[in-house]
């Protein structure tokens, strides 16, 4: 009972950050208290950092590989390429069409370019609108105080019944009578930006590819002519699901996927060929109810102001580009030689800052320095409570009622999902995830010591189906909730320091439609695939 108390109240520190005191703070308090009342023992300390120093390390890694690639001006260019592909579609509106046509537009103007303003107050106002959030807040500031600016008269000021908007930055905007002006479809640039997340999150995780992808977004309508706060709610919202619903696709993709790949020993090709369909059709899903939803907010065409070529060049781009899909490859080979998942990205991210400190010392200086490094303590803290946890009666529970429900592999991987889903919405889906692999890892134990179940514990994947769906209902199921992933807390505490805030009925009735569906389509996907490796097994076989 101690071990529940502890963990509940370690969970609402870190969840509420009293006293603005850093997240580890709590996670270690909480740890302390379970080596002091000895829920722990030294062998049980050794086996948890065990599971999460290559982890931690990947995933500190990863976000400086983020920032690196952001402070080169990489990202940058992507969001040149989005707008200039959205600007060749078609517009289904013929006045937009003739508006666009009039208003000269050039994507190689040299007026109103991404590129800071030449006005001192314009261009610290886009600094730090284009200014990624530092990576330190990752293990300090998950949640943020509401903006309280009081709008002026450069302030717009945007409110409604889902949303409310201060943008303070208001020089930015461009001048109604502006000659270079671009007209795209908002349509056609949610569903880039959309494949745009998705990509960013399988390859940098979601927690960097939120950090990027947010002020970004925030920075594209800070360059529009007028805002609809249904449109910014529309896009914001979207962006934060995609980075966590569209985490399941690499090991390196979530903190939550590599802790689990590292206990069960996953293969990295494993992973990704289990996980192509699920994460695909988690994502197409996800795509299509946004379509419907905000189909009203996404009527309208969005007049920005026309950037010019980002100072980037192609031959840069293209050499980042091939880069990073070497960084991915590395893994296919790194893996098979039981290689840690931390070298990589140590070595990449190594490789990086070496390039941004011939290029910008400061730069490099700053990115190395705000590094979560603290991320550890966090998480080994937060392991240590869980661990505690995990060794109380509630475990024998949730054992039973695994074994009950999980009859065959289509009930397994709907059941699992779903209470995964629940269980990372209340709780978190970093404490579920670790329980959760602990849960299973004596459900198999228990599956082999009983002679009645040996036809199920023998049947191609079956244990690797259940793993996959305790993975996709903490990945995709957390978004319930704001509370249920650390991706969602870091996007709600970039939005508040701009000024936009959430409330949680709106948030929960959008989570609502979105969460189940995608979750289900993901869960299909996972079925469709495991049911595949059985059959080409059981036909090998014979």
């Amino acid at each position: 009972m101690l071990a529940l108390i502890i963990f509940l109240l370690t969970l609402l520190g870190i969840l509420t950050r009293p006293f603005k005191l850093k997240i580890w703070v709590f996670s270690s308090v909480g740890a302390t208290a379970c080596i002091a009342l000895k829920l722990v023992s030294l062998q049980d300390l050794k086996l948890i950092f065990s599971l999460i120093w290559d982890s931690c390390l990947t995933l500190i890694a990863l976000i400086i590989i983020s920032l690196c690639l952001q402070a080169l001006g990489f990202f940058e260019w992507l969001i040149f390429a989005v707008l200039k592909l959205c600007q060749r579609l078609k517009f289904k509106d013929k006045s937009a069409k003739i508006q666009a046509q009039n208003s000269n537009l050039a994507l190689n103007s040299s007026q109103n370019s991404l590129t800071p303003p030449a006005n001192s107050q314009d261009n610290k106002a886009f600094n730090t609108l284009f200014t990624s959030q530092k990576a330190s807040d990752l293990s300090q500031n998950f949640t943020a105080p509401q903006s309280n600016t009081t709008p002026n008269s450069n302030t717009q000021n945007l409110s409604n019944s889902n949303l409310t908007l201060n943008l303070s930055q208001a020089p930015l905007f461009a001048p109604r009578n502006a000659p270079n002006t671009l007209i795209i479809s908002a349509k056609a640039l949610f569903i880039a930006l959309c494949v745009l997340c998705a990509l960013c999150s399988m390859v940098l995780a979601n927690d960097g590819a939120i950090l990027i992808l947010t002020p970004l977004v925030l920075g594209l309508f800070l360059r529009a002519k007028s805002v609809d706060t249904n449109a910014v709610l529309a896009f914001l919202f979207a962006i934060s699901f995609v980075c966590d619903a569209s985490s399941n696709a690499l090991i390196i993709s979530n903190l939550t996927n590599i802790i689990t790949a590292n206990y069960f020993a996953l293969g990295f090709a494993d992973f990704a060929k289990t996980m192509f369909l699920p994460n695909l059709l988690g994502f197409l899903t996800a795509l299509l109810l946004f379509l419907l939803v905000f189909r009203k907010a996404l009527r309208a065409n969005l007049t920005f102001r026309a950037p010019t070529t980002p100072k980037l060049s192609g031959k840069f781009f293209a050499f980042y580009l091939a880069l990073l899909a070497f960084f991915v490859a590395s893994f296919f080979i790194s893996r098979e030689f039981k290689l840690p998942l931390s070298l990589n990205c140590l070595v990449f991210a190594l490789f990086l800052l070496v390039i941004l400190w011939r290029k910008a010392p400061k730069k490099a200086s700053t990115t190395l320095k705000n590094a979560p490094f603290s991320i550890i303590i966090f998480v080994f803290g937060l392991f240590v409570v869980v661990f505690a946890l995990s060794k109380l009666d509630i475990n024998e529970a949730s054992t039973a009622l695994l074994s009950t429900l999980s009859q065959d592999k289509f009930t397994g991987i709907f059941t699992l999902a779903s209470l995964s889903a629940l269980f990372s919405s209340v709780f978190n889906n970093l404490p579920m995830v670790l329980f959760g692999d602990l849960l299973l890892g004596d459900f198999f134990a228990n599956l082999a010591q009983n002679s009645s179940n040996l036809s199920l514990i023998n049947e191609p994947n079956f244990k690797e189906s259940l793993i996959y769906a305790h993975l996709l209902g903490c990945n995709i199921g957390s978004k319930l909730t704001p509370i249920g992933s650390l991706c969602t807390l870091l996007w709600l505490g970039l939005l508040a320091n701009k000024g936009v805030n959430f409330s949680l009925k709106n948030y929960l009735k959008f989570s609502l439609i979105f969460t189940f569906a995608t979750l289900f389509a993901a869960c299909f996907g996972l079925w469709l695939v495991q049911e595949a490796v059985k059959q080409i097994t059981l036909y090998n076989f014979a």
